[in-house]
């Protein structure tokens, strides 16, 4: 439209150098440190029913299998979630959660999801990749009931996003987890 763009009051490097340093740096180690403690203790594998073999070596070949959920489910999963206080988001991470429990045999697992990484205001206007990784961990006990669950998943949720400052790399560098082929070290899945 002809009109210039207004000047950044900051840039990547900007923020690059204030996460190396100073106040950035603490807030750092505070992430980092919240992540370690939610992985002290090891996940069990998770094994999926598949019907090919596991490769050998990760490929990164997935899937997405997309489809549409009826209007009177999605409304009765959206009027569940503002009863308990929780996004449909989180909902549906949830009954993710408890699925690949009972279909992998496990009651401590771990999915990806995807946080927008601009954890300050200060960051909204600036150009980058700021996206991050958060490994949500859950763990869907058979005794437990699935609104005692979302509540957990709920605060897992809030906490990770509240801590999405610590890239999911430096987490697997840190928990100095074997890697397998073939698999991720933290999670099977992303949602």
């Amino acid at each position: 439209e002809g009109r210039a763009l207004a000047a950044e009051r900051l840039r990547y490097v900007d923020y690059a150098v204030w996460r190396e340093q100073g106040p950035g740096r603490a807030e750092f180690e505070r992430h980092k440190e919240y992540w370690l403690e939610q992985y002290k203790e090891e996940l069990p594998v998770m094994e999926l029913p598949t019907d090919h073999g596991r490769a050998a070596e990760r490929s990164y070949k997935g899937d997405i299998v997309h489809f549409t959920l009826p209007a009177e489910v999605s409304r009765a999963l959206r009027q569940f979630g503002r009863q308990e206080e929780a996004t449909l988001h989180m909902v549906l991470l949830a009954l993710w959660q408890v699925l690949l429990s009972r279909l992998g045999g496990v009651e401590d697992l771990s999915v990806g999801i995807v946080a927008s990484g601009r954890d300050r205001t200060e960051l909204e206007g600036i150009g980058g990749m700021f996206v991050n990784t958060l490994a949500i961990r859950g763990r869907p006990h058979r005794q437990k009931s699935f609104k005692q669950y979302l509540l957990e998943i709920r605060e897992a949720m809030l906490s990770g996003v509240e801590h999405q400052g610590y890239p999911l790399e430096e987490l697997v560098d840190g928990l100095k987890i074997e890697r397998a082929g073939g698999r991720h070290p933290i999670f099977d899945t992303m949602f």
